[in-house]
């Protein structure tokens, strides 16, 4: 009981947590951060197309298993920057629904693609992605944090994509069996 109070009091003397030095950390910009990084934790189209892009990016060999992801971070910061300023790609919304049912049935395919193709597809896709995050980030308090809070969001969807992939794999070749997710490449 003691420790506890001790830790509780001890956390009252950092500045940030008792807001006692405006302009650190306010609730707004604690707000903008939330904001960014539940953003795609709680829209169904930038959670499954992150998870499936992790899952293709762990089907690839070698050193570029790595490069799509972070590509399609950075890729998603471009678009989320075009809708940060107010500039919508045509047919964005269609676009995402497009990019979901095409990343689904290609995790599903047969079809070897070469890196150069997955990552046309795949940064199209967080193009779109991106761009509708930053559609939402130009009403944000602060577009610096709300683009923060997404790119540290992707990037942790992309990293369970790539486990869930990479756990699939693992099944498959215990098991001998026939795995979905995973294609000649």
């Amino acid at each position: 009981m003691k420790i506890t109070k001790l830790v509780v009091m001890s956390l009252t003397l950092i500045p940030g947590l008792a807001f006692a030095h405006p302009g650190h950390l306010t609730l707004e910009k604690l707000t903008s951060f939330s904001e960014g990084l539940l953003h795609p934790l709680t829209s169904l189209g930038h959670l499954l197309a992150f998870l499936m892009i992790g899952i293709w990016a762990i089907q690839i060999k070698g050193k570029s298993v790595w490069s799509l992801p972070i590509t399609v971070v950075c890729i998603s910061l471009v678009g989320s920057l075009f809708g940060a300023f107010d500039i919508a790609l045509p047919y964005l919304d269609q676009g995402i629904i497009l990019s979901i049912l095409l990343l689904s049935l290609f995790l599903n395919s047969v079809l070897g693609f070469a890196f150069s193709t997955s990552a046309l597809i795949i940064c199209s896709v967080a193009l779109f992605q991106g761009n509708s995050a930053g559609m939402e980030l130009a009403l944000s308090a602060d577009r610096l944090l709300f683009g923060f809070g997404w790119m540290l969001s992707i990037s942790f969807l992309l990293g369970i994509g790539m486990a869930i992939g990479g756990l699939s794999k693992r099944i498959a070749i215990n098991y001998s069996l026939p795995a979905p997710l995973m294609s000649s490449r």
